[in-house]
């Protein structure tokens, strides 16, 4: 079975005291299925089903230029939490995880890379 690995790390500069940097922070997955996958959201709410019990994480990529409004939600009654329409956003969730909603204002290409 395939690993994965996702790494974060940062740098801020140019602060008063200097710089400040953040992680490295990781995810890792010890039994992650491979799989990317393109996906049309409709206006509305789209279930999202993780394609296997073993993924902890996926990273949503919208396009670059994106400015419609997407929202995460666990539920179709919950609030959720807005993502920036133009910035990928990297969603961790529990592992057995079945499914999450991303909500869209309007129709709009993301890119789903499973980890």
């Amino acid at each position: 079975m395939p690993s994965a690995q996702v790494t974060i790390t940062g740098l801020k500069q140019y602060l008063p005291s200097g710089q400040d940097t953040l992680g490295p922070l990781i995810i890792f997955n010890p039994s992650s299925a491979p799989g990317d996958a393109a996906v049309a959201l409709v206006t509305g709410n789209n279930t999202i089903l993780v394609p296997s019990s073993t993924l902890v994480s996926c990273v949503i990529i919208p396009p670059t230029t994106n400015t419609t409004a997407i929202t995460a939600k666990g539920a179709s009654g919950d609030t959720g939490l807005p993502l920036n329409p133009g910035n990928p956003t990297l969603y961790s969730f529990p592992p057995g995880t079945a499914s999450f909603i991303l909500n869209a204002a309007a129709g709009v290409n993301v890119e789903l890379w499973w980890f």
